[in-house]
């Protein structure tokens, strides 16, 4: 969007995405969420078809923090228990495609030129996300992403375009450890009370990876500047592959259709499970909505600013082919990988 270098011209322009976040919030419908949370806050436990599990009461050993997680892991009993099979299928996926979103944020995060602007507080933006959910929180990411970000005509040429790499240097551990292992961990593990473990710790890793980068950098980057764990491309590689595994795992091993795991219905639920199950289903669906209608942008933001012609911008045509083949996470991540590309070479 060259022609258009005004911030409250380029919001105007953003507004779909402040539509999308919305609807999301709509549909989710966060309140009932909350309100179908107080029968098991006040038993203290979780019944389910093998038996029963005591809610944990201090986790954190801080009042505020198990209070503001306990309702959240409530939700999460639905899909991790697993009360609701489909809800296993589809949460296990989706927070596995978190990997390539989170990461590409960040890596944007590391970006020279966003430094000043809100994408620079990225890690604000993913522990937010853990409590209002990410399809709530990604469409204001990118609104503000498009109305402050510099622009690829800016970028052009400029030596503000490039990721430092030197910011990212601890992201590839960091993810492995405090995302990838506690989700398996969440979802696999054998015994209720370990699932329910690893809901509570995960719910802060997005602060924790973010801080612990930070510090970790400022300390030791030049130590590991050079060596393949501090690539960005190692990051997405590995991101993308853990993400197309699960996807492809779903593919073949789930007893339910795409469809029914993925695609939330329209109706209106009253019941615990059935409604959690699509409130996370909407979580999902505006997640990756809000970030593909993002990279359409950022591709005719290229298109505008002459990186790119008109048969490559026609191509983001192939992305919904890219997302049946490798999942949404790492179908986002390769248009992202393109454009940093393009932006490289110019």
């Amino acid at each position: 969007m060259a022609q258009f270098e005004s911030r409250a011209v380029r919001a105007a322009l953003a507004t779909p995405f402040v539509v999308l976040a919305g609807v999301c919030l709509s549909s989710m419908d966060t309140n009932k969420l909350i309100a179908q949370q107080q029968p098991f806050l006040h038993a203290g436990a979780i019944d389910f078809e093998d038996g029963s599990i005591p809610i944990f009461e201090n986790f954190y050993w801080l009042s505020f923090l198990d209070e503001m997680w306990r309702g959240i892991t409530v939700t999460f009993s639905n899909s991790y228990l697993p009360l609701d099979t489909i809800g296993w299928w589809q949460l296990f996926c989706f927070l596995h495609d978190l990997g390539p979103m989170y990461s590409v944020w960040l890596l944007e995060s590391c970006r020279a030129g966003n430094v000043g602007t809100p994408v620079y507080a990225v890690t604000l933006f993913t522990f937010i996300a853990q409590l209002l959910g990410v399809g709530n929180v990604a469409p204001i990411y990118y609104f503000l992403h498009v109305t402050f970000a510099p622009s690829a005509a800016s970028l052009k040429r400029s030596a503000k375009q490039g990721i430092r790499a030197e910011q990212a240097s601890f992201l590839l551990p960091l993810f492995l450890a405090l995302h990838t292992f506690e989700v398996i961990r969440a979802f696999i593990a054998p015994e209720p009370e370990t699932r329910q473990y690893w809901v509570w710790a995960w719910q802060m890793s997005p602060l924790w990876l973010g801080v612990a980068n930070s510090l970790l950098c400022s300390m030791a980057a030049r130590l590991v500047k050079n060596n393949i764990i501090a690539s960005p491309r190692s990051l997405l590689v590995c991101m993308c592959t853990i993400s197309s595994a699960i996807w492809v795992y779903t593919w073949y091993s789930a007893p339910f259709s795409l469809s029914d795991i993925f695609i939330p219905d329209a109706g209106v639920h009253t019941d615990f499970i059935r409604h959690t199950r699509k409130a996370m289903q909407c979580d999902e669906v505006y997640s990756f909505g809000s970030s593909f209608l993002w990279l359409l942008y950022m591709f005719f933001d290229m298109y505008s600013a002459g990186l790119i012609g008109i048969g490559s911008l026609a191509a983001s045509a192939c992305l919904p082919l890219v997302v049946v083949v490798t999942g949404p996470g790492s179908a986002f991540a390769l248009g992202w990988y393109w454009r940093e590309q393009v932006l490289s070479s110019h």
